[in-house]
């Protein structure tokens, strides 16, 4: 379900022929929310949340990526840039803050690839293919909600493109301290 003025524009794109542009409008609640789904409660297993993101100018304040929760303010997983620097990316379990990109930012006005996978205990985040934190996660991410983009707990929506957005429950595609960035489009499977 698109909500507010979210749409596809062809004129900035990482691949194909669009991407999902978000007008940063709080008055029109721009966001796009699917249905509840066991997809996107990922439980206690290994997963992997990325995207490639192309922010309009800076940030201070919080905006949304992607995040699990209810249509009010109840959060199981959520991933977001804010306020505390500039750009600097941050994941958040329930309404707690558990890691942040360490100052690491998102370049606004070009693509970045973000990524957030869990291994056993261990969840790493990462920009542009480079490892950016890592810390213990055990936490139970087994709460059934909708998965919404672009808008955020704090209601200050994404000013911005989404492209190949990938959730991949039960598997942490990535591992290691770096990775090469795809370089074509998300395979439909």
């Amino acid at each position: 379900e698109t909500e507010g003025n979210v749409r596809i524009r062809t004129d900035v794109k990482k691949f194909g022929t669009g991407a999902i542009y978000f007008d940063g409008d709080t008055t029109s609640g721009d966001q796009l929310e699917t249905p509840k789904s066991i997809n996107w409660a990922f439980g206690t297993g290994d997963f992997t949340v990325e995207c490639f993101i192309y922010p309009i100018g800076n940030v201070t304040d919080a905006r949304g990526i992607l995040g699990n929760r209810d249509t009010g303010s109840n959060t199981v997983w959520a991933l977001h840039y804010y306020s505390s620097v500039t750009n600097q990316l941050h994941w958040h379990t329930g309404a707690t803050e558990v890691a942040n990109s360490d100052g690491n930012l998102i370049t606004p006005n070009q693509w970045s690839h973000i990524a957030v996978a869990r291994s056993g205990t261990t969840a790493k985040m990462y920009i542009n293919g480079t490892q950016v934190n890592s810390w213990t996660d055990s936490y139970d991410y087994s709460t059934i909600h909708h998965l919404v983009i672009g808008d955020d707990i704090y209601t200050n929506v994404l000013n911005g493109y989404l492209d190949e957005i990938r959730i991949t429950k039960g598997v942490a595609r990535y591992t290691g301290s770096s990775f090469t960035v795809p370089t074509r489009a998300f395979a439909n499977k």
